[in-house]
């Protein structure tokens, strides 16, 4: 998995949080100056998931954006596009997230869709029951609950 935290306004960023709905945080869709605009704010990061397996690379798979303070990380955005379920790679977002910014709590705005079920089952894996609305994950708790990870990571654009 490569995580990119500088490819937030390349074309295939925006296109993959536009099209996800079966694990997308919370429906919301931007065009292109919404996006722009709202990766431009204080404090604000994106970054983008690629991944290779053993047949050869998916290319972009996930994306994640938001806001960091000095308590927590705000995830306003997640997408994952449905060829990287089963392998673990929605764990290696949040890992990357709390590896990258040194907080104790990520703080997820979702919102139940009709579509994503997918992440409503992956954050009741954390929660211990599926969430109704935006939900924080402590580091300790992600910690717990996260699986044994075996990727290669890589980190770009530090």
């Amino acid at each position: 998995i490569t995580f990119d935290f500088a490819a937030a306004l390349k074309p295939r960023t925006l296109d993959l949080v536009n099209k996800t709905n079966q694990f997308n945080l919370n429906g919301i869709r931007y065009n292109q100056t919404e996006w722009h605009n709202s990766l431009t704010l204080p404090n604000t990061f994106a970054v983008s998931a690629s991944y290779r397996d053993k047949y050869g690379p998916l290319g972009v798979v996930a994306v994640l954006a938001g806001q960091v303070s000095e308590q927590a990380v705000t995830v306003n955005t997640w997408v994952m596009s449905c060829r990287a379920f089963g392998r673990r790679i929605e764990y290696e977002c949040l890992k990357a997230i709390l590896d990258r910014f040194p907080v104790q709590q990520i703080v997820l705005n979702f919102s139940p869709t009709p579509r994503n079920e997918f992440l409503q089952e992956f954050s009741g894996s954390l929660l211990g029951e599926k969430p109704t609305g935006p939900f924080s994950v402590s580091r300790t708790v992600f910690l717990e609950k996260c699986p044994q990870l075996y990727h290669v990571v890589d980190i770009l654009h530090e």
